[in-house]
């Protein structure tokens, strides 16, 4: 992307014990209103005086407003708008996992059934699908990284009881071993598909008025084993967030590979796809993708399947 692209994970860093811990107080007395109320006062915090974080999130931020990349007072403005929306997605997730029901629509929403990839991206209230891709009788995994941060756990939204299983891609072979299993046993496999990480292939794909570095596991995963890619986003309905959508789309077609290694090229047309329905959704809802640099820190070969 830009100077950011390959700035460190800022969750490790953000988020004090004690500042989660007022908030999750909040919602757990029922006073989730004033919870993001709250969130909008901390997010403008960070856009005043977090430096680091705003240069992280600068390089989508110049991408989605090319036009006001050359001044400093409306790029704040539009990093307060999107750290804004993600304190309040972090205060949604921790709601619903104490039992607060909010609406969920799902649409075009695919069976369950044979073995599937699902792609998700920090898009939206991305946290609170989780609990929604687990299904009676099918098994669903997601290939995450451990957080650094236990004070936002990507699994805020899960609650207790849940039996969503983790891969973890810091493993052997990170995780790709497993999560071929996985799929050939017919279960689903999610994956995050926006952000490289270390260890692991990447390439840069035409994106908004520059490039975006994405991870090749999702589609090599899913052109190995060849079983459908799925690309979910979730955001909410509008402003009021009273309901959750979930949007499924099927439409990126998986290549028929044989029994030959892999290659980056030969899933460069399915990264260029999903980079373009990234990119609409970004258009529609520039605050609502998370994209605070990059994982990825070092240079590493891709990965071969």
């Amino acid at each position: 992307m830009s100077r950011t692209d390959h700035a460190p994970n800022l969750s490790a860093t953000r988020g004090s014990a004690l500042g989660i811990w007022f908030f999750r107080v909040l919602i757990k007395c029922g006073a989730y209103q004033i919870a993001l109320l709250l969130a909008h006062c901390v997010a403008f915090c960070y856009a005043c005086f977090d430096r680091q974080a705003f240069a992280a999130a600068r390089g989508y931020l110049e991408q989605r407003f090319p036009a006001d990349k050359t001044s400093a007072c409306k790029m704040r403005r539009h990093f307060y708008r999107l750290v804004a929306a993600l304190a309040c997605n972090l205060c949604s997730a921790f709601a619903l996992a104490c039992g607060r029901k909010i609406a969920v629509e799902e649409r075009n929403k695919p069976e369950f059934d044979g073995g599937m990839v699902i792609v998700l991206a920090h898009f939206g209230c991305w946290q609170v699908s989780m609990p929604l891709l687990q299904t009676p009788g099918h098994e669903a995994y997601i290939m995450v990284r451990p957080d650094k941060n236990g004070n936002l756990d990507k699994f805020l939204a899960l609650g207790g009881g849940n039996d969503l299983h983790v891969i973890d891609t810091e493993g052997f072979s990170g995780g790709l071993v497993e999560a071929a299993a996985v799929l050939d046993n017919g279960g689903t496999v999610i994956i995050m598909g926006d952000r490289a990480v270390d260890a692991a292939g990447s390439a840069k794909v035409p994106f908004l008025a520059g490039e975006l570095e994405l991870p090749l596991s999702p589609w090599m995963l899913a052109a190995r084993s060849q079983k459908p890619v799925v690309v979910l986003f979730v955001d909410w309905e509008n402003e009021k967030r009273q309901k959750i959508i979930l949007d499924y789309d099927t439409s990126i077609a998986v290549p028929a590979i044989g029994d030959r290694r892999i290659r980056p090229a030969d899933v460069q047309t399915m990264l260029v796809a999903y980079a373009a329905r990234l990119e609409e959704r970004c258009r529609k809802a520039p605050y609502s993708f998370f994209r605070f640099g990059n994982e990825k820190t070092t240079i590493n070969p891709p990965e071969k399947l």
